[in-house]
């Protein structure tokens, strides 16, 4: 048993499902705290401030503007923690702010539970590394090295989601405990679970028809009751037997989504949330690539040239469905032996690609080749087909390559060639 515990908690894994944990978590504070309505909270605060837990230490309720400064920082620092730009400090930094602005409506007499989980998540991982991959920190040290590295497997990447998937679990296990110890037998009782319906359908101007219908029928109120207790208590058996997975996520959208239609009770936010550290990012990214898997295009590149090197270590970096090879056009045997088709200076003074189906794409045209293989660059694939795109683009691309832009870390008028540098791109495993 002790082994097994510290296999699930510190067995060494990539850093990938950590920082896929880094972007949802945070994702989510911003879509959530962009939602809060802070004058609201600062009325209700000024009429019955009752503070919990660490808003004690506050002398008195914080006024409409203070809160709304919190929400502009939660957003601002959440989005770069989100995007993984110096992470380290930005998710320390977000994680109170986060805290004080989600947590806040809990002191007007009641607690919400609307974001607690979210919170509960953010504090669990708060001191771990979540920047190393699947982040802009991870780009920027493939673009100071110009070469794109493997991050090796670490227990410090798996117990930041293993500790996510306890605390999930631990919410929905000691809920279903609740019920047992307050309620006792009586809570799987059709009339201890209709009196809750009745009692809730009752505060609501406009009742659903199916929490009604649920009510007015004792055997399904019973079932209903020992359901609900039943799930919450199983889902910690996805600790043990991670393939109920398989079911116990699809069990959350309908045990969250039955409760909203029959109560119009909405943990909308709870149900997103769990859901992020318990999916395994990685595994499903490699399905996805397995299956729609095809030839690779091959990304020719001047190894001679540090921006190159640097371009094309961030492009493999950035290539996570694994579509492109790297081969230095420099090392002319074996472009002559794959490509003799092509021309040796042209592929030093232009980046080619050679697709799997044998189109050759050149300067612009092989940027835009990119943009639809590489995900990152499908959102603004459109704006390099609209009418006049490719000859501004021709244009800047052949501003850039033929310069190599002194502000990109080349020096002089052109790019420095280093001769005999060797070709710098890896494949990794992660990204």
């Amino acid at each position: 048993m002790r082994r097994r515990i510290e296999g699930f908690f510190f067995a060494p894994a990539s850093p990938v499902n950590a920082g896929v944990l880094r972007i949802g978590l945070f994702g989510a504070t911003v879509w959530f705290a962009a939602q809060e309505d802070t004058a609201r909270d600062a009325a209700a605060a000024a009429i019955n401030w009752r503070p919990t837990s660490f808003f004690r230490i506050l002398p008195a309720a914080p006024s409409d503007g203070a809160i709304r400064a919190v929400q502009i920082a939660v957003i601002v620092v959440g989005t770069l923690a989100a995007i993984g730009l110096w992470t380290r400090v930005t998710q320390r930094v977000a994680t109170p702010l986060a805290a004080f602005l989600l947590g806040f409506d809990s002191s007007f007499g009641k607690i919400n539970h609307r974001s607690m989980l979210l919170v509960l998540l953010l504090v669990a991982v708060l001191p771990a590394r979540t920047g190393d991959a699947v982040s802009v920190d991870r780009l920027m040290a493939v673009a100071r090295r110009r070469q794109a590295f493997a991050v090796e497997p670490s227990p410090a990447y798996r117990w930041p989601v293993a500790l996510a998937q306890t605390t999930i679990v631990s919410v929905y296990f000691f809920a279903g405990i609740s019920k047992l110890v307050n309620g006792g037998a009586t809570w799987f009782t059709a009339d201890a679970f209709r009196r809750f319906l009745y009692v809730r359908l009752d505060q609501l101007p406009d009742p659903p028809k199916a929490g009604l219908w649920v009510a007015a029928h004792p055997a399904v109120a019973q079932a209903a009751a020992v359901a609900s207790v039943a799930f919450e208590l199983s889902v910690a058996l996805v600790l043990v037997y991670p393939a109920l997975k398989k079911l116990i996520l699809p069990g959350l959208v309908a045990f969250h989504e039955s409760t909203r239609r029959l109560t119009r009770i909405n943990f909308t936010r709870t149900l997103l949330v769990a859901w992020i550290p318990l999916v395994d990012w990685e595994r499903l990214g490699l399905r996805v690539r397995t299956r729609f898997s095809r030839p690779k295009d091959v990304v020719l590149y001047d190894g001679g040239c540090r921006l190159c090197r640097r371009s094309a270590a961030v492009l493999a970096t950035l290539d996570v469905l694994r579509r492109l090879e790297f081969l230095n056009a420099r090392d002319a045997v074996e472009l002559a032996r794959r490509f003799p088709q092509l021309d040796p200076a042209s592929c030093l003074k232009d980046m080619h690609i050679v697709s799997g189906g044998g189109g050759i794409y050149a300067g612009f045209f092989a940027y835009r080749r990119l943009a639809s293989v590489v995900p990152l660059g499908w959102p603004m694939l459109w704006a390099l087909y609209v009418p006049g795109s490719p000859a501004l683009g021709k244009r800047l691309y052949r501003r850039v390559a033929d310069s190599r832009l002194p502000l990109l870390h080349c020096a002089g008028d052109a790019c420095e060639v280093e001769h005999h540098a060797e070709t710098p791109v890896v494949r990794t495993g992660s990204l």
